[in-house]
């Protein structure tokens, strides 16, 4: 299906002022005595390798046997893995030859709010979506975060907890690194703390974009522009027509802040227009590359 550019659906710009269910699974260190396991942490998640911090450990790349086991246990090629965290293989080895790296399901918690900040946590695989709840139980999802990307940075500030919730959107597997052993690291591998810088500017980039929205557009302008970031996003899959996702009218509700009842007309209305095409939980942007 031809789309042509008048017809894409764009992001919509706020007017300026002028214009106006599951256990927590949050890794525990394994003892030194099981260094490389497949154990289950609380039950459920499944860790495929844990490092350990001895008193005096040195910063540097695992070594021979150890090497061998830690690749194994990633759920990539090191060289893609290098290339999507934009850091060395060096650097990368040493950073996960000190963490727990362990498998989540979908739903399950990976962080909750109220526990203590002790690890940077990285998604090696799959998608995990990070959530604002308040004591009330509302929530909304501020993110979703691929492969690649670091969260818990907040642990170096010593900060008394997050403030938000990280969960699995599907299978996937995270490293967890322990706050000192993190810090020993990035003394002797800057770069590691650039990377982190530059994500967590976009992070900043792209919250206070959706608070604009929130603040002054209506749900038909903030569904259009969810779904387009949503179409570059980590879930997005490509669609001879444009980019594909998969979500529902609820999870995409939290996503703009608003009822399931009102996403499901703000699509129909999107769909109506040739912006998009939906078939269930499916829905193509078109034009989006």
């Amino acid at each position: 299906m031809q789309v042509k550019d008048s017809q894409r659906l764009r992001s919509v710009k706020a007017p300026t002022s002028s214009q106006s269910t599951y256990r927590s699974t949050n890794p525990t260190r394994i003892a030194p005595s099981s260094p490389d396991s497949l154990s289950m942490v609380n039950g459920q998640s499944k860790v495929k390798h844990s490092g350990v911090s001895p008193q005096g450990w040195e910063i540097s790349v695992p070594k021979d046997d150890a090497l061998e086991t830690l690749k194994d246990s990633l759920p990539a090629d090191l060289a893609c893995l290098s290339a999507v965290f934009q850091l060395p293989e060096t650097v990368l080895l040493t950073l996960l030859g000190r963490a727990q790296i362990s498998e989540y399901r979908l739903k399950e918690p990976i962080l909750r709010s109220e526990e203590e900040l002790r690890y940077i946590y990285l998604v090696l695989d799959g998608v995990v979506s990070v959530h604002a709840h308040t004591k009330d139980n509302r929530h909304i999802i501020n993110d979703y975060l691929g492969r690649g990307r670091f969260f818990g940075e907040a642990a170096l500030a010593d900060l008394p907890g997050t403030g938000f919730w990280v969960n699995a959107r599907g299978n996937c597997s995270v490293a967890a690194i322990d706050k000192d052993d993190f810090a020993r690291i990035t003394e002797r591998y800057p770069e590691v703390l650039r990377v982190i810088m530059r994500q967590l500017a976009h992070q900043m980039y792209n919250a206070n974009l959706k608070i604009r929205d929130i603040a002054f557009l209506d749900v038909s302008d903030r569904v259009a522009n969810a779904l387009q970031k949503l179409a570059h996003g980590p879930s997005a899959i490509t669609h001879p027509d444009g980019m594909q996702i998969r979500i529902t009218r609820q999870e995409l509700g939290l996503v703009v802040g608003c009822s399931r009842e009102m996403v499901g007309r703000a699509i129909k209305a999107l769909h109506k227009q040739g912006l998009i095409e939906v078939s269930g939980k499916n829905i193509v942007i078109l034009g989006a590359r």
